[in-house]
């Protein structure tokens, strides 16, 4: 799980299992956008996102640190942080 602000996509906090999955230090995260972890074009999914009142569920694709693909399927939903 990761919280990212959705107007830069910058992680804001990622949790333990996150790290370990994609071998990226909670550090190193928290200085990276989702646009550094997908070749996916994100602009997109920021304007679902308004529309759909932040809420978001589909699949993707990221890259973990040591350049291995890793398919996802993303839920995402507004909160207060």
């Amino acid at each position: 799980m990761w919280v990212v602000d959705v107007e830069t996509l910058r992680f804001l906090d990622v949790n333990p299992a996150a790290v370990k999955l994609y071998g990226y230090s909670r550090a190193e995260f928290l200085k990276m956008r989702v646009s550094d972890i997908t070749d996916e074009e994100v602009g997109p999914h920021q304007k679902n996102l308004r529309r759909n009142g932040y809420h978001y569920s589909g699949e993707s694709t990221h890259c973990r640190k040591n350049g291995s693909v890793l398919h996802v399927q993303l839920s995402s939903k507004r909160i207060a942080y």
